[in-house]
């Protein structure tokens, strides 16, 4: 019997990663696909066609806007004018968010069985240094699909599939058919 997880990256330059694996958790096949390239509706059709046991979308937690204070003037204990740079900008956030709650919403339509996880979470159970960078992420995906070429867009995808993979239990039933 073949089981399928997956993984989500709702980041504007996310990914959705399929991993089907046998009784075993031995990689049978794996699919990658970029969101953007994707889309809502090649997404949704993706997941239709395929019988999903159990995905990880990651989870964004609130997090406030950077900013720097330059360029302050202030005249006799008042302040004049202010430039404030920003660090982060408010519409990348919204855009993350909002990117979020259409996933979970076609994910509860569809009956996907899902749970959201924090980056923290899946990149310490990956083993991942605490200041792990995107090139990090790519290494320890491609050491664990070194047969898959993973780029540093979809690294994240991946590795929540496998973390998808890694916590799906298989009912002792199901073991039965396998041959």
């Amino acid at each position: 019997m073949l089981y399928l997880s997956i993984g989500i990256d709702p980041g504007k330059l996310g990914a959705v990663t399929v991993l089907v694996f046998d009784g075993n958790k031995n990689l049978v096949d794996i699919t990658i696909h970029k969101l953007d390239k994707l889309g809502i509706n090649g997404l949704i059709d993706l997941l239709n066609e395929t019988d999903v046991d159990f995905c990880y979308l990651e989870k964004i937690g609130f997090r406030p806007v950077q900013a720097e204070l330059a360029n302050v003037v202030i005249e006799n204990n008042r302040l004049i004018s202010y430039k404030i740079t920003m660090q982060r900008s408010v519409k990348r956030e919204s855009v993350l968010h909002e990117n979020v709650g259409e996933l979970k919403g076609i994910l509860k339509a569809l009956d996907i069985n899902f749970d959201m996880i924090l980056p923290q979470e899946w990149q310490k159970r990956v083993r991942c240094p605490k200041k792990g960078s995107k090139k990090i992420l790519q290494g320890i995906a491609q050491r664990l699909y070194p047969g898959i070429h993973i780029i540093q867009q979809t690294a994240d995808s991946v590795l929540l599939a496998h973390c998808a993979m890694m916590d799906f239990d298989i009912n002792d039933d199901d073991l039965e058919d396998i041959p």
